[in-house]
C-alpha cells in the first residue's frame, strides 16, 4: 500500500523465532529461546491463474492485504512490484503463470521465552506482537499477460474467453496454451502487456517469447535456485505462549482489526479495506480521465467527491495506525468509521448514438466508430472535403489515445472528383460544439460541411447560406467522436456520431464481504458476553460471543493433543463439540441454556438438529442473542473431500437458497449461524483450493491454520458465518 506510513519500519525476516511487528510488516528481535525444529517439506508446483482484480492477483501471488499494506523486503516486495507494474487505470484480465519451489526451512515445535516478560508493552516494544514460527525458502518464477479492456463489454467477453482457456489448467505449457494466449493476444480491443519477475535464481529472465521454455524447465533439477529467498511465514501470537503478560490481549484485538487473522470476514481487515480503497482509487482515475476527455464530466458529479472520500480513508487509517502504535495496551481506540458505500468504484456508462443524416439516400452506408473504440479515447483529428458544386469526397482522420493501435489513421468516402479542397484540424483540447451537413433543393447531396468549435468557425465545400441542414449541437453529456452517412460517386448524406455518457454504475469490491460500517459508537449491551473482554478496537463492552475466536483459540491451545486424537478410531468431533461447549458455559456470563443436537431449529426441517445452541434469557430491554453452531471434524479416516461435503450440507441446513433458520422466533432475537470444520492434512491450502463444490448459494467458508506443521501435518480449520442483522 504504502499511501500511508506503512512499510517504512520493515526489516526482513531471517528465520523462526524472529518477533513480528503485524502493524509495519516488520521482523523484530528475538525473545525466544528454540527447542525444537523440524524441516520444512520440499515441495513445487505451476499453477496458472485468471485475474480480474488487484485482490485476486494478490492472493494468488501468496501475498496478504498485511503483506501487501507494508513489507518491502525480499520476494513479497518482488511479488508487489509485480503487481503495482500490472495495475491499470482500467478493468483488466491477467493471466498469471506461478512456479513456485521450496527447497528448504523450519518449523519450530518447541519454545518459550528467554525471559519471562514483565509487561505487554515492554515485550510489544522488544519484539512485536507475534512471533515468526514457520519459514520455507527456495524460489519462484512468475510470468503474467495482462489484457487492459476500455469497456464493460470486452472486459466480460475476455474474462470469459479467458476462464474457458486458462482456469484450473495443470500441466507444461504447451501448444495448446500458446495458441490459447495468441487467440486472446488478437482481441484487438484490449491492449497487451507482458510481466514478470523471478526470485531465489541468478540466471537472466527470458523474453515474452520464450517464457514458456523457461516456465516447463524451472522444475527441473538442472534449473540452480543458487540465491534461495524466504518464500513464505507463518506467525503466532505471543498470547500463546506461556507467561505472555494479561495486557496483551488487547494488543492481539488491534492486530486482528488491522490483518484480519481472526476474522471470517478478513476482506474487511483495515489492510484489505485499504488495499481496495487503492484498487477502487484507481480505477476512478480511468473513468474520471474518459469522462474529462469527453468533456462530459457533468454526466458524474460524484467523480469529483470520490476521490477525496477515498484519500480521507487512507488518512483515517494511517491516523489510527500512529494511534495504536504509540500504545497499543492502551483500550478505546477507535476504528474510523467506514462504510462499504465509500469503497464503490465506478463502471463508466455511456452509448454511442447517430445523430441526423442528411439529404440523400444513395451510396452506400457507413460509420467510422465502433462502441468499442469510445473507451480507448478516441476523437477526430482532421477532416479535409474536396468538392465542387457538391462534395465529392471527404477524408476523415481519427485518433485513439489507448491502445495497441493507438497512432492516428485515416478513412476517405466519397468519389473521385472535387477540384476545391479545404480542411479542418481540431488541436489538443478543442472541442466540437456544432457540426453537419449543408445543402440546397435539388439533387439531395451534401454541399458543405459546417464546424463550430470552442477556437474556430469552418465552413468546409461550397460556400454561401444553405437553406436545408441537419446540424448537431453539443451538451454538457455528449461528444462528437466520429462520422456515419452515405457515399458512392458523390457525397450523398452525412451526419455525425456522438457518444452520450450517463451517470456512473458504482459496484461493490468483492473484498468487502463481511464489512459492515465501522462506527466509532459503542457496541450494543449483551447479555451474552465475556465478563473481561475487549471488543476488537480493545473497548472493554459486553460482547456478543464469538465462537469462532473461541474455537481457533481452544484447538491453538490443544493442536499437539488433536494431532494425536485425530489419529484415534471413534474421531474427535464428539470431543471437541464437547470442549466447545464446555467454553461456551464457562466463558460467558447468564446464558439462558446451551443444548446439543437441538431439534425445531430449522424451518422446514424440524427433524434436522444443530449440534449446538446457546441462547440467552432477555431481561430488561436487552435483545436476545441466540448462537447456532454446526462443527464437524475430519479423522485419519475421513478425507479433507468428504469434511468439505459435511460442512457444505452444513450450511446448505442453514442456508440454502435462503436463511433457513427459524430467526423469526421472537425468543431467539439476534441470530448468529457458524458452520466449521477442523482437519487434519500435509497442505491444507491445496486440498481447500482444490474442492469445488461449495455452490453458489452461500459464501465460501475461510481458511485458517491452526498452530504449528508437526511432522509435516497442519492443523487447519474452515470457518463460514450468517446473521440475521447488519
Amino acid at each position: 500500500m504504502h499511501s500511508t506510513s506503512v512499510g517504512s519500519r520493515t526489516t526482513p525476516i531471517t528465520g523462526v523465532g524472529n518477533g513480528f511487528n503485524s502493524l509495519f510488516q516488520s521482523a523484530m528481535p528475538s525473545q525466544l529461546q528454540i527447542n525444537g525444529l523440524e524441516p520444512v517439506a520440499a515441495k513445487q508446483n505451476m499453477d496458472v491463474y485468471v485475474c480480474t482484480s488487484t485482490a485476486d492477483l494478490y492472493q494468488n501471488l501468496g501475498i496478504t492485504a498485511a503483506i501487501a499494506a507494508g513489507t518491502t523486503f525480499g520476494s513479497f516486495k518482488t511479488r508487489i512490484e509485480l503487481v503495482n507494474e500490472i495495475q491499470s487505470s482500467f478493468r483488466s484480465v491477467t493471466i498469471l503463470v506461478v512456479y513456485h519451489r521450496i527447497t528448504g526451512g523450519n518449523s519450530l515445535t518447541n519454545a518459550g521465552f528467554i525471559r519471562t516478560p514483565t509487561d505487554a508493552l515492554s515485550l510489544y516494544r522488544q519484539g512485536g506482537d507475534s512471533y515468526v514460527s514457520s519459514v520455507s525458502t527456495g524460489g519462484f518464477y512468475i510470468a503474467a499477460l495482462s489484457y487492459a479492456t476500455y469497456d464493460e463489454t470486452t472486459f466480460q467477453n475476455v474474462k470469459a474467453q479467458a476462464d474457458a482457456d486458462f482456469s484450473g489448467w495443470k500441466g507444461t505449457l504447451n501448444a495448446e496454451f500458446a495458441a490459447n494466449i495468441t487467440n486472446l493476444a488478437n482481441n484487438t480491443h484490449t491492449t497487451s502487456t507482458f510481466h514478470q519477475r523471478g526470485e531465489g535464481f541468478t540466471s537472466p529472465l527470458p523474453d515474452r517469447n520464450t517464457f514458456m521454455s523457461f516456465m516447463n524447465g524451472f522444475g527441473s533439477p538442472d534449473f540452480q535456485l543458487d540465491l534461495p529467498a524466504v518464500l513464505d511465514f507463518s506467525l503466532q501470537p505471543y498470547t500463546n505462549m506461556e507467561g505472555c503478560p494479561a495486557g496483551f490481549r488487547v494488543i492481539d484485538g488491534y492486530i486482528d482489526s488491522w490483518t484480519g487473522r481472526n476474522s471470517i470476514h478478513p476482506g474487511a481487515s483495515l489492510t484489505a479495506i485499504a488495499e481496495t480503497v487503492l484498487a477502487s482509487e484507481q480505477l476512478l482515475n480511468g473513468v474520471q480521465t474518459m469522462y474529462d476527455f469527453y468533456g462530459c464530466l457533468a454526466a458524474e458529479p460524484k467523480l469529483a467527491t470520490a476521490k477525496a472520500q477515498y484519500t480521507k480513508i487512507l488518512s483515517d487509517l494511517d491516523a489510527w495506525l500512529k494511534e495504536v502504535d504509540e500504545d497499543p495496551t492502551k483500550p478505546g481506540i477507535a476504528v474510523p468509521t467506514i462504510s462499504p458505500d465509500d469503497l464503490k468504484y465506478p463502471i463508466a456508462q455511456y452509448s454511442l448514438l447517430s445523430g441526423p443524416v442528411g439529404p440523400g439516400g444513395g451510396g452506400d452506408t457507413f460509420a467510422d466508430i465502433q462502441l468499442s473504440m469510445i473507451g480507448r479515447l478516441v476523437r477526430p483529428s482532421r477532416v479535409a472535403v474536396h468538392s465542387g458544386d457538391s462534395v465529392d469526397k471527404i477524408d476523415f482522420t481519427y485518433s485513439m489515445v489507448l491502445g495497441d493501435d493507438s497512432d492516428s489513421w485515416y478513412v476517405s468516402r466519397g468519389g473521385g472528383g472535387g477540384d476545391w479542397y479545404a480542411a479542418i484540424d481540431f488541436g489538443p483540447g478543442e472541442v466540437i460544439l456544432r457540426a453537419g451537413p449543408l445543402w440546397w433543393g435539388g439533387d439531395g447531396l451534401v454541399k458543405s460541411v459546417d464546424f463550430v468549435t470552442t477556437t474556430q468557425t469552418v465552413q468546409l465545400g461550397r460556400q454561401g447560406s444553405a437553406p436545408y441542414n441537419c446540424v448537431w449541437d453539443k451538451t454538457d453529456t455528449t461528444c462528437l467522436v466520429g462520422f456515419a452517412g452515405r457515399a458512392g460517386r458523390y457525397f450523398d448524406a452525412l451526419g455525425v456520431q456522438y457518444v452520450q455518457f450517463q451517470p456512473c454504475k458504482w459496484a461493490t469490491p468483492p473484498t468487502t464481504q463481511g464489512l459492515k460500517a465501522r462506527s466509532t459508537k459503542p457496541a450494543p449491551i449483551s447479555g451474552l458476553r465475556d465478563p473481561g473482554a475487549l471488543d476488537r478496537d480493545g473497548t472493554p463492552v459486553d460482547l456478543v460471543i464469538s465462537p469462532d475466536r473461541l474455537l481457533k483459540a481452544f484447538l491453538t491451545t490443544n493442536a499437539g493433543k488433536v494431532l494425536v486424537l485425530y489419529g484415534e478410531k471413534g474421531g474427535w468431533e464428539n470431543w471437541l463439540q464437547c470442549e466447545l461447549a464446555y467454553d461456551l458455559r464457562n466463558n460467558f456470563s447468564r446464558p439462558g441454556y446451551l443444548d446439543r443436537e437441538k431439534s425445531d431449529v430449522y424451518a422446514n426441517a424440524p427433524a434436522q438438529r444443530c449440534d449446538l445452541f446457546l441462547t440467552e434469557r432477555p431481561v430488561g430491554n436487552f435483545t436476545p442473542e441466540t448462537i447456532v453452531i454446526e462443527l464437524k471434524a475430519a479423522g485419519v479416516r475421513r478425507s479433507p473431500t468428504d469434511l468439505f461435503n459435511g460442512v457444505r450440507d452444513d450450511i446448505a441446513k442453514m442456508f440454502s437458497p435462503n436463511p433457513r433458520i427459524n430467526k423469526f422466533n421472537p425468543r431467539w432475537g439476534r441470530v448468529q449461524a457458524f458452520a466449521f470444520g477442523a482437519f487434519v492434512a500435509n497442505d491444507p491450502d491445496t486440498v481447500f483450493g482444490a474442492y469445488n463444490g461449495w455452490g453458489g448459494n452461500s459464501t465460501k467458508p475461510t481458511l485458517v491454520k491452526i498452530g504449528n506443521t508437526v511432522d509435516h501435518l497442519q492443523l487447519a480449520l474452515v470457518m463460514w458465518n450468517y446473521k440475521n442483522y447488519t
